[in-house]
């Protein structure tokens, strides 16, 4: 839910985007600078992969680095992608208003095959992807193209790829086979560089607990028009490999100053956003209260109004000192919970206050003007 006091924060957040600008959010712990970044990337539709920082990080784990050669490796990689397009000819098969044949097909093939999939992961991996799997992914890709050929889900390149991608697996799958890469390396792209390649968005959460010397990798890729250049991979024909952003490709960073500071020139390369701490009522207003009730499944007007009228009040006597918007929510649950549990509405609000707020004084005075509060806020 998008909630008023995140409007601002949002909006610049947009604006960036929208400008290809790096985004550096700063703000203390559990202020909901990630949830931003999550929030925007579900409402644009964008594919946001999130990389939690440490202070053990080092280059390869960003950028890639050297691996034995695997088999698995490609293949989830491929499943992955066919799974993306057997969701969206799917989605486009249901919103065709012409009559399409054989989508009933479609899902009962996938499913065959995830039955296959699912036995080669849980088998010994020695034994590699079987021919069954590997022959129902190609029936699959078959029906697939005649989908697309009606729907137009990808364009004829897109598609082209995904069975050249194939056509490769099936290769890779012959060599593994036979035997003849047993004992060999292969380059493995990191999370920044698979971002970089398929458009999608990155999010390098709490950046500064991460070495400055491993972010200054990044700025050659943030400056202007800039590119990343692989040198940790070697000489191919005769060149450092170079990868050019996508152009959908957006980084987000998220940081708590409290725990330390980036270096200035990743600083200079991006858009410094501040997102407040821990939002209260002040900050709330009365419908974001209502949304964030909502929320956890505490419907209805009235009882909504009920509640958010007894935190007011008790916080009024308490003098702030034992409400917040955390025990609003915290006898929201309560009431959720006990409704689940086959107690009517009135004796789940009573219940669930009586526990949040007259329990929680320290005085016995304070306690039982609570409960007279409790009490005069009945359903």
């Amino acid at each position: 839910s998008i909630l008023h006091h995140s409007l601002p924060p949002l909006e610049s957040i947009m604006k960036c985007t929208q400008m290809s600008w790096m985004v550096i959010l700063a703000g203390p712990a559990a202020s909901g600078k990630s949830s931003l970044i999550q929030l925007l990337a579900l409402l644009t539709g964008q594919n946001l992969k999130v990389m939690a920082m440490n202070s053990a990080m080092d280059t390869t784990e960003i950028l890639g680095g050297f691996e034995q050669v695997d088999i698995f490796r490609p293949w989830q990689s491929l499943v992955g992608k066919v799974k993306d397009v057997v969701s969206a000819v799917t989605r486009d098969v249901l919103l065709s208003v012409d009559t399409v044949p054989d989508g009933g097909v479609l899902l009962k093939l996938w499913n065959a095959f995830l039955i296959s999939h699912s036995r080669c992961l849980n088998e010994d991996r020695s034994s590699g992807i079987s021919s069954d799997a590997v022959n129902k992914l190609e029936s699959l890709l078959i029906l697939l193209q005649r989908f697309n050929n009606k729907l137009n889900t990808l364009s004829p390149s897109e598609f082209s790829e995904l069975i050249a991608e194939f056509q490769h697996f099936k290769l890779q799958r012959s060599l593994s086979l036979d035997g003849e890469n047993r004992g060999t390396f292969e380059w493995v792209n990191g999370m920044l560089v698979q971002a970089l390649i398929s458009g999608d968005w990155l999010l390098l959460d709490n950046v500064n607990f991460c070495s400055p010397s491993v972010l200054d990798r990044l700025n050659a890729l943030l400056e202007p028009g800039g590119v990343l250049t692989i040198s940790e991979r070697g000489v191919i024909d005769g060149t450092s490999p170079t990868i050019v952003p996508h152009p959908n490709f957006r980084l987000f960073m998220t940081m708590d100053p409290a725990h330390g500071e980036i270096s200035r020139a990743m600083r200079n390369r991006g858009i410094e956003i501040h997102v407040a701490g821990k939002p209260n009522e002040d900050l709330l207003d009365k419908q974001d209260i209502k949304t964030l009730l909502h929320g956890l499944g505490f419907v209805g007007d009235h009882p909504c109004t009920e509640l958010m009228a007894l935190c007011s009040e008790v916080k009024e006597i308490t003098a702030g000192t034992s409400s917040s918007i955390s025990s609003l929510l915290h006898a929201a649950v309560l009431i959720v919970q006990q409704l689940k549990h086959g107690l009517n509405l009135a004796e789940a609000f009573h219940q669930a206050c009586s526990e949040v707020y007259v329990l929680s004084q320290t005085s016995r005075t304070h306690q039982e003007q609570v409960q007279e509060l409790v009490e005069k806020h009945k359903l």
